[in-house]
Parts: structure tokens; sequence; C-alpha cells
């Protein structure tokens, strides 16, 4: 029992350690600064960005450049750690484009996504794959070829 209640109460608190929403008040000048580097847009203030704290770093979520929300992690020295946003797949690399086309033959895009750290950017492309079955009147699914359509 007292094995279970302290399991408990372990999980609870890493959930509560992992992400926490805080107030801007509660980041430090030098964390905020950060986020106007890539997203000059948010100098205005008309943007609105939610603080969280992940872990000991922070993370902010822009509602500035798309209908997707961009985010920065930035660690508690100021450093900017990654930041993600979206973007058009026309950005995705011409070989990562006609793999996917090779791979997936109908597919649709529903959201492109840039990241970028110090040492590398990367491209994160969500997918609906639409694969098309055909089956008889018992179910069996049965290949478009050996369909025997009526004279």
């Amino acid at each position: 029992m007292k094995k279970s209640i302290l399991l408990i109460a372990v999980l609870i608190s890493t959930s509560f350690i992992y992400a926490q929403q805080i107030a801007v008040k509660d980041v430090p000048l030098n964390v905020q600064e950060q986020v106007k580097g890539p997203f000059p847009e948010v100098k205005s203030g008309k943007y609105p960005v939610k603080w969280e704290r992940v872990g000991p770093n922070y993370k902010a979520t822009l509602f500035a450049t798309s209908p997707t929300p961009a985010t920065c992690l930035i660690d508690t020295l100021a450093n900017l750690i990654r930041v993600e946003h979206s973007v058009s797949f026309e950005n995705v690399n011409s070989k990562a484009k006609e793999m996917l086309k090779a791979k997936y033959k109908d597919f649709e895009i529903t959201e492109t996504y840039q990241i970028m750290t110090k040492t590398y950017v990367v491209y994160r492309v969500k997918l609906i794959v639409k694969p098309v079955y055909v089956f008889d009147n018992d179910g069996k699914i049965v290949e478009p070829t050996d369909i025997k359509y009526p004279k």
C-alpha cells in the first residue's frame, strides 16, 4: 500500500515538474529576449506568448506565425536550444519529397515543421496516407485487377 501511494505521488510530481505554465513576470528578461531573435513579430507585443517550464528550461509557445504555434526552448542561461515552426512543404529537401512520393503513392500533408538547433536543421512532415481498399460481397479484400465487372 505504501509503495502504491509513493508511486502515485512520484508520478504526479513528475508531471508537474515536466511542464508547468508560468507567468511572463516569472521568466527572466534575458530569456524573454531570446524569443525575439527567431520571431521578430513578437517585439510588437500583439502576439500572445505562453511560457512553460520544461524541467530546468523555458518553453515559449508563440501564436504569431501560422495557425499552428511555433515553439522555442531556452535554457536558464538564455541559450536558444531549439526552435520549431510551421513551414511550407516546399521547404523540404527534394530527395525527401521524392522518397515520400515513391513510398506513399497517395498521401496528404497535414503539417510540415522546421526544427532548428545550433548543430542541425531537420523537417518533420505529418502525412495522411490514403490507401484504397476494395472488398467483395464476402468482405474479403480484392485487388482492383481481380474485379470482374458485369458486361
